[in-house]
């Protein structure tokens, strides 16, 4: 009898050790990143980005169905143009809100901010007012 009480003691602590639920592969941190990605690339006669062209840009960000801002016309930087792997990261730290949808929006003029960039989440379009070349 002490035998199968034993057993069955033991068969309940191996149990109760697998009731512990962990989330794998889970980040660090929930900040918002932003990483290259080059799905269909298309020819033109448009100058490539480079390094020495490309060391920082400007973000927009909203979700929810209102919109919410999350980065008005935000500096990111500290990625590397075609080197996999690397992070941009914007210079106001942000977080991801499990289950909201985002809508981003960015540009890169030189490295220049234009003050008065706009970004509509809603029709995603990003407007430069009385912008010129």
């Amino acid at each position: 009898m002490k035998k199968s009480f034993f057993v069955l003691g033991v068969a309940v602590a191996a149990l109760a050790s697998c009731t512990n639920e962990e989330v794998v592969d889970m980040p660090q941190s929930r900040a918002i990143q932003f990483g290259t990605f080059v799905n269909h690339s298309t020819r033109s006669s448009v100058t490539e980005t480079t390094e020495q062209n490309l060391q920082k840009f400007f973000v927009f960000g909203n979700y929810d169905d209102s919109w919410t801002s999350v980065y008005t016309n935000v500096q990111v930087d500290g990625g590397t143009v075609g080197a996999e792997g690397t992070v941009w990261n914007p210079t106001q730290t942000a977080y991801w809100i499990n289950g909201k949808k985002y809508r981003f929006g960015a540009y890169s003029n030189g490295g220049n901010k234009i003050e008065n960039a706009e970004f509509n989440a809603t029709s995603r379009v990003l407007t430069f007012p009385n912008y010129s070349v």
